[in-house]
């Protein structure tokens, strides 16, 4: 470019300001939505901090039947106390 002149724009290429009280872009579509994972949905929840109501609500019923506590439970509970003991 050479300084102090400008390009000539052909008529195609005029530019025209949005009009702001228009809406911008494609417009939206009623049906469209968005699907998470359960994987998704977890990891919301835990960066969230929401309480996972359907967990919690199934832990206790587990709690309250005396199904909760199970010798795999139990087990895997022993080896991750005596892994954190050992510092594994």
């Amino acid at each position: 470019m050479h300084a102090g002149r400008r390009p000539e724009i052909p008529e195609r290429f005029t530019f025209t300001r949005p009009d702001p009280s228009q809406p911008q872009g494609p417009p939206a579509v009623a049906d469209d939505r968005i699907e998470l994972s359960e994987a998704a949905r977890n990891f919301e929840d835990q960066r969230s901090g929401r309480i996972r109501e359907a967990l919690v609500e199934r832990v206790r019923g587990q709690i309250a039947d005396g199904t909760y506590l199970t010798p795999e439970k139990i087990n895997s509970a022993i080896d991750r106390l005596i892994a954190n003991f050992l510092g594994d």
